[in-house]
């Protein structure tokens, strides 16, 4: 069986991917889970690399999911706010006030030792791309 393809988006200091996660039982949905990472440096080849075991992660539920699609989809602004275990999380995915990238995706995480903070622009056609696949995932991380 096939695993889902992550969903990626590189840029110059920071990058994401999203995740799909089906049901793994009966009556408990799936989620996205989103991730991002700071640059590390190049490789060999010149290419940057990405910070991924120092990486922010979050599970998205459904109403997560939800929000952050209704507010792109209104050409708006949103947060979610998480705490688990005394981290607390803040995802949001603010509007730009012009330039190259209409959207930033952020997570600001804060726990008892570190504090930390990633976002990620993305250009139109990932905003788009993302708002899709927002959208798609509802009924599918419920078994729909």
């Amino acid at each position: 069986m096939f695993k889902n393809a992550q969903f990626n988006v590189f840029k110059g200091k920071s990058a994401c991917r999203l995740s799909f996660i089906g049901q793994q039982q009966d009556f408990t949905p799936g989620f996205l889970f989103l991730e991002l990472a700071e640059v590390k440096g190049k490789n060999g080849n010149n290419n940057r690399t990405y910070d991924w075991e120092n990486k922010i992660g979050i599970k998205l539920s459904g109403v997560d999911i939800s929000k952050l699609a209704y507010a792109i989809e209104r050409g708006d602004s949103g947060e979610l706010f998480h705490e688990f275990n005394g981290t607390t999380k803040i995802i949001s995915i603010k509007r730009a006030d012009g330039g190259q990238s209409p959207y930033f995706l952020s997570v600001m995480q804060k726990g008892k030792d570190e504090n930390k903070s990633i976002s990620v622009p993305l250009s139109s056609e990932e905003t788009y791309s993302f708002l899709t696949l927002l959208k798609y995932s509802i009924p599918k991380i419920l078994g729909w």
